[in-house]
């Protein structure tokens, strides 16, 4: 399944490697062929790369807040190259075409409805948009056959939080129970499907789950990891 996303990889500039293409594809041909797939098995829980088919031995000592998580990429090469062009060079439109991939995998959780991961409102005044909710937006679009509803205002961050990618491996480890605050009810039903751009230790998205405080189905779905 995740193969069959590959050709749907190929604008006028390649955000791996900068260059200039004319493929109506978001990377280039040589950059589209140095993408690489997270590859199977994974934890059940967490996704991570885990070659025992069981639960990973972090999350059998501490089981994670969801059900199950799911990244599409390494966060390496390519792929890490247009995230961080993305975020950091000011250009959303990579994230609008990344969602289109993320959509794919989406459906397999037949998702109720779509939570982007929230980002700080100094962050948003600064970048003037939130990736995760992008994505969150491209793979809403793309539910054909089971209609889901945006949760884009159920809750806010409050920590004016640094960047993973800026955080020490401690840091990285864990949030505050607060960073994430509910300022309105959930709507009936589920399952919920949390969205990000990056996974890196779980932190962020387990905080955010624990901040729902609801007994339906959680998911997560992350366009890259870090391992």
């Amino acid at each position: 399944m995740l193969r069959s996303l590959l050709p749907a990889l190929f604008l006028p500039c390649c955000p791996g490697c900068l260059k200039n293409h004319s493929g109506n594809r978001i990377f280039c041909t040589p950059c589209a062929a140095r993408v690489e797939l997270l590859q199977p098995p994974f934890c059940p829980r967490c996704g991570y790369p885990y070659s025992h088919g069981l639960d990973c031995p972090h999350c059998t000592l501490e089981p994670p807040p969801w059900q199950c998580a799911v990244s599409i990429f390494p966060y390496s090469g390519p792929v890490a190259s247009a995230i961080r062009l993305g975020k950091y060079g000011n250009h959303p439109w990579i994230f609008s075409r990344l969602g289109e991939l993320m959509a794919h995998i989406a459906r397999e959780f037949s998702p109720r409805y779509i939570l982007p991961v929230p980002t700080a409102r100094s962050r948003w005044l600064k970048r003037g948009f939130n990736p995760a909710a992008i994505l969150a937006r491209e793979i809403a679009c793309r539910m054909y056959n089971s209609p889901v509803s945006l949760l884009g205002n159920h809750v806010i961050r409050t920590d004016d939080h640094k960047p993973q990618a800026a955080k020490s491996k401690k840091e990285r480890s864990t949030l505050p129970s607060d960073t994430f605050v509910l300022r309105r009810t959930l709507p009936a039903g589920g399952p919920i499907l949390l969205v990000d751009d990056v996974m890196t230790t779980g932190a962020t998205l387990k905080a955010l789950s624990l901040s729902l405080a609801t007994d339906v189905p959680v998911f997560a779905l992350t366009l890259a990891r870090t391992l």
